[in-house]
């Protein structure tokens, strides 16, 4: 469907001179990019609203998206299966992230345990790029020193926060943890394609 309708757009503005041939290819697939990412943080807005945790919802597309930027990982084969990957795993989230602030239910341990093996994870294996958009060396430096720092900043934070606001340390943990076995999958699944 979001293929079906980029492609119905970028031929309306090759029809009407807003682009040129050659330009329509890369049209359309910009736009498709933009619609499955609005289409992908609709559907976690909507989960965050339906569970009643709202506000987090926007934390967790606001951290989760930038770590995916810089960490990368593990990519669904079509925008559907990417979609509904990602409404699923932020329902999990998002709803463990409730019960286990609501009940009381995380503890310290708990927390240092996933960001400890989150940031080590991250240190090891970021960044993965994607077959879609290679990254050259530089970037691959820049994105990896970033992911380092931002897991870290995001870990300190969290941590602060733990007794004041257990819902949003609760919510980091997962969501490091969540990216981190995205990268994981993404290059076992790498590993395999090669061998």
């Amino acid at each position: 469907m979001i293929t079906t309708v980029s492609k119905r757009i970028s031929l309306y503005l090759l029809a009407n001179d807003v682009i040129t041939a050659e330009e329509a290819e890369v049209c359309q697939y910009g736009l498709e990019i933009m619609l499955s990412t609005l289409l992908g943080t609709m559907i976690v807005l909507l989960i965050g609203a339906l569970l009643g945790v709202f506000c987090l919802s926007i934390f967790y597309c606001t951290v989760f998206v930038l770590l995916r930027q810089l960490t990368g990982g593990y990519h669904a084969d079509t925008y559907f299966k990417c979609n509904l990957l990602s409404g699923l795993l932020s329902f999990a989230v998002l709803g463990l992230t409730r019960i286990l602030s609501t009940y009381g239910l995380y503890s310290w341990g708990l927390h240092l345990l996933l960001i400890l093996f989150s940031v080590l994870t991250i240190a090891a294996y970021a960044p993965l790029d994607n077959p879609n958009k290679t990254l050259n060396r530089s970037q691959k430096t820049r994105n990896r020193i970033l992911s380092i720092v931002s897991s870290l900043l995001l870990s300190a934070v969290s941590c602060i926060l733990f007794n004041t606001h257990p819902a949003v340390t609760i919510l980091t943990g997962l969501t490091l943890f969540l990216t981190t076995l995205l990268l994981l999958i993404g290059k076992t699944k790498r590993k395999e394609n090669e061998s």
